[in-house]
C-alpha cells in the first residue's frame, strides 16, 4: 500500500486553474473591462518578464535594469508592476522588460504570479532573480548560478513495506533549462570589468571581513562577479541546516549546489505556456553560522547585474522565442519605457540643456524638476555625457544614500577610492562624511529620483552642504539631481535649510517646444503627426508612446491607438499627476480645459503665478493670451474623468 504526496504541485496546479478560470469568469462578467485589456495589453511590447520575491530583490533589479524612474502599472487585484527597457547588443534594438515581486516566499505563490504575467503580458522569456542558499566549497557568497536543471524535490510516495514499515521514497521532477536558452547560456560571455562597473554603478558593494573571520571570508565569500552553471534544488522547506542541502544532493540529483523555495513554480507555469525560462540566483548563505546582514544586499546587487548583463549581452529573444529565421530587425524611430541614454533618441530641450551646461560652467549645482514622465531623468543622463570629459561620471542611487556617510561612501566606492570608503564608517557624523568628501578626486554626481534624499535621508546638515557648495564652486564636484519637488523646500520641511541647495539653478522639464514636439511626431509612419500631437500634445512620453504604436507591426489606426493610449495614461500616468496637486491647483486646471481657457489679461497676480508654476512642470501651456490644457488626452481627464 502506497499514498503518493505532491501536495506542492496539487496546489500549484488548482492555483493556477483558479486563476485561470476567476479571469475568464471576470472577462465573461464585464465585457468593457475585457475591451480595454485587449486593446491596452499590445500597447507596449514585453519581450522579457522578470520575478523577484522580496523587496531588496526589486530594488536591486530595477537599479540594475534602469528603470528607477519607469512606468508604475497595477492590476485590479493591486499588483504592481513596472516597465522598462533594455538595449540587446545582439539585436541592436531596445528589449521591452516587465518586472514583479511576489513578496513571500513560496512554490505556489511563485506559480500564480508567473501565471499571471505570462497571461497579461505574453512575455518571449520569463526570469527568476534573487538570492537562495547555496552548499559550501561549491559556491561562494555572492557568487551567482544561472539553472541548467531544477529539481522540485518536495513530491514523495508515503510506502509501507513488506514488513509493514512506513517510509518516504522521493520522486523528485526534474526540468532542464530549454535547449534555446541553455545555448544562450552556454554562449554568454561574462565580462568581468563589464560586470564589475555595473554593479558598482548600481550601489553593490563587496563586504569586508571582520578581522577574526579574514581567512573565512577569502575563502568563501566572492570578491569579484563570478559567474556559473549549477542544478538548483526548489521546494517549500526554508533552508537553514547545511545538511539538508548536503542530503538533497545525495537522495535526489548528485549535482544540487543551491536550494529555494520558487523555481520550481515558475517552471512549471512557464512550461505549461511553452515559454522559455532561466534561474538566476545570487549566493547569500550556506544556512550555517557564516553570517552577514550585508549578504543579502551583496547577493541581490550581483544576481541583478548578471540579469541585465545577461539580457544586455547574452539572449537573443526573437531565437529563443521561435525556431525559423528571424528578419533584420529595423531601427526604432520612437523610444519609451526608460530614460533617454542616446543622442539618437533625444530630441529637442535645447533652452534646458543651455540653462546646464551655463550653470555647470559657473559652478552652480543643477536641479532638474518636473513632474513624473516629462523626461527629468534622459536630461540628468544627457548631462552626464556632456559634462566635463576629464573627470569621472558618478551615478547615485539616492534609495541608498539616505545619510552623508552612505552618500560620501558610495561616491568613494564609485570612484574606486577604496582607502576612503574603508575609512569612512557608516555611522559616521556629517562632519567626518564632509572631511571625507574633500579628499575624494574631481567627480561629475548625478542623483535620479533625489526627492528620497531628501525625504527619508537622516544625518544631513548645513555644515555638510557648505562642503558640497565649495567643491562645486570651485570645480571639484558637479552636482546634477532630477526631482519632482525642489530639494530645498524638501529639506525646509525636515527643519533644514542650506544656502547650495537654494542656490542650485532649477530648470523644470515641462513640454517640447513646438518645432521639437512637430519633429518627433513626424517619424510616425501613415502621416499622423498632426493626430498624434492634438491627442499627446507636446508630452514627450505621450508622442513616443502614440509613435510606437503605430510603427508597430500591422497597428495603423490612429483612433484605436488614442484609445490604447487613455487607457493606459489614465492610471500610469494622468491621475498621478493629479493626485500631486492641491485643491486650488485643480480647480485652475478645470478652468482651463473649458473652451477657449483662462484668458491672461485681468487675472489677479497669485492666480496667474500658480498657473504659470502649472505650465513650469507641463501640465498647461501658456498660449499667447490664454492658458489652455494641452493633449485632447490630459484635458479628457482633467474635464470629464475627475
Amino acid at each position: 500500500m502506497r499514498l503518493v504526496t505532491r501536495s506542492f504541485a496539487e496546489t500549484k496546479n488548482v492555483l493556477c486553474l483558479s486563476r485561470v478560470v476567476l479571469a475568464r469568469f471576470r472577462d465573461v462578467r464585464d465585457p468593457a473591462k475585457q475591451m480595454v485589456s485587449v486593446s491596452a495589453s499590445p500597447a507596449r511590447r514585453t519581450d522579457v518578464a522578470v520575478l523577484t520575491v522580496i523587496a531588496p530583490e526589486l530594488v536591486a533589479a530595477r537599479a540594475a535594469l534602469g528603470i528607477v524612474d519607469t512606468d508604475r502599472v497595477q492590476d485590479d487585484d493591486g499588483t504592481v508592476y513596472f516597465r522598462g527597457q533594455i538595449h540587446s547588443t545582439l539585436r541592436q534594438e531596445p528589449y521591452g522588460v516587465v518586472l514583479g515581486c511576489i513578496g513571500a516566499a513560496g512554490n505556489s505563490g511563485a506559480a500564480v504570479a508567473t501565471q499571471a504575467i505570462l497571461e497579461r503580458f505574453r512575455p518571449k522569456a520569463f526570469f527568476l532573480v534573487g538570492i537562495a542558499a547555496g552548499l559550501r566549497d561549491k559556491v561562494r557568497i555572492g557568487d551567482v548560478v544561472l539553472s541548467d536543471r531544477v529539481v522540485a524535490y518536495e513530491p514523495a510516495a508515503l510506502v509501507r513495506s513488506a514488513q509493514g514499515e512506513s517510509g518516504s521514497q522521493a520522486r523528485p521532477e526534474i526540468d532542464r533549462t530549454p535547449y534555446a536558452m541553455n545555448q544562450a547560456v552556454v554562449s554568454y560571455r561574462a565580462d568581468r570589468e563589464r560586470l564589475q562597473t555595473l554593479f558598482q554603478r548600481i550601489g553593490g558593494a563587496f563586504p569586508e571581513a571582520p578581522d577574526d573571520k579574514k581567512e573565512e571570508y577569502r575563502r568563501h565569500v566572492a570578491s569579484a562577479i563570478h559567474v556559473q552553471v549549477g542544478t538548483i534544488a526548489s521546494g517549500e522547506k526554508l533552508l537553514r541546516d547545511p545538511r539538508v542541502l548536503l542530503a538533497l544532493r545525495e537522495r535526489t540529483h548528485g549535482k544540487i549546489e543551491v536550494g529555494e523555495m520558487e523555481a520550481a513554480g515558475v517552471v512549471e507555469a512557464c512550461r505549461r505556456a511553452n515559454v522559455p525560462w532561466l534561474i538566476v540566483r545570487g549566493i547569500s548563505d550556506f544556512g550555517d553560522e557564516l553570517k552577514d546582514d550585508r549578504f543579502h544586499h551583496f547577493a541581490a546587487h550581483a544576481a541583478a547585474t548578471v540579469l541585465a548583463d545577461f539580457l544586455a549581452h547574452g539572449i537573443d529573444t526573437g531565437a529563443t522565442a521561435s525556431k525559423g529565421p528571424r528578419a533584420t530587425p529595423s531601427p526604432r524611430r520612437f523610444f519609451f519605457g526608460r530614460p533617454v541614454d542616446s543622442d539618437q533618441h533625444f530630441i529637442g530641450r535645447d533652452d534646458e540643456r543651455s540653462l546646464i551646461l551655463r550653470a555647470i560652467g559657473e559652478g552652480q549645482p543643477v536641479q532638474i524638476l518636473g513632474e513624473r514622465l516629462m523626461g527629468k531623468s534622459s536630461l540628468l543622463r544627457w548631462a552626464g555625457r556632456y559634462t566635463p570629459p576629464d573627470r569621472p561620471v558618478v551615478s547615485i542611487d539616492a534609495s541608498q544614500a539616505l545619510s552623508p556617510s552612505a552618500l560620501v561612501r558610495a561616491i568613494a566606492e564609485a570612484l574606486g577610492d577604496v582607502s576612503v570608503a574603508e575609512q569612512l564608517r557608516p555611522e559616521a557624523s556629517a562632519s567626518e562624511a564632509a572631511g571625507a568628501l574633500m579628499r575624494l578626486r574631481p567627480a561629475v554626481l548625478l542623483f535620479d529620483d533625489a526627492d528620497t534624499l531628501a525625504q527619508r535621508g537622516r544625518g544631513f546638515d548645513e555644515d555638510f552642504f557648505e562642503v558640497v557648495r565649495s567643491r562645486v564652486e570651485a570645480r571639484q564636484l558637479t552636482w546634477v539631481s532630477a526631482s519632482q519637488r525642489n530639494l530645498y523646500d524638501l529639506f525646509k520641511d525636515q527643519g533644514l535649510t542650506s544656502k547650495f541647495l537654494n542656490s542650485a539653478r532649477k530648470i523644470w522639464v515641462g513640454l517640447l517646444a513646438p518645432e521639437a514636439a512637430e519633429e518627433l511626431a513626424s517619424r510616425s509612419d501613415g502621416g499622423h503627426a498632426e493626430a498624434m500631437l492634438s491627442e499627446a500634445g507636446r508630452f514627450a512620453y505621450g508622442l513616443q508612446w502614440l509613435g510606437d504604436w503605430l510603427s508597430n507591426g500591422s497597428r495603423r489606426d490612429i483612433e484605436e491607438a488614442c484609445d490604447a493610449f487613455r487607457n493606459e495614461m489614465h492610471s500610469a500616468v494622468f491621475a498621478r499627476w493629479w493626485d500631486s496637486l492641491n485643491a486650488d491647483e485643480r480647480q485652475g486646471l478645470k478652468a482651463c480645459g473649458v473652451g477657449e481657457g483662462v484668458a491672461l489679461q485681468g487675472l489677479e497676480g497669485r492666480t496667474r503665478r500658480r498657473l504659470r508654476a502649472l505650465c513650469d512642470k507641463g501640465l498647461l501651456r501658456e498660449d499667447g493670451e490664454q492658458f489652455r490644457l494641452e493633449g485632447a488626452a490630459w484635458r479628457s481627464f482633467v474635464c470629464d474623468d475627475v
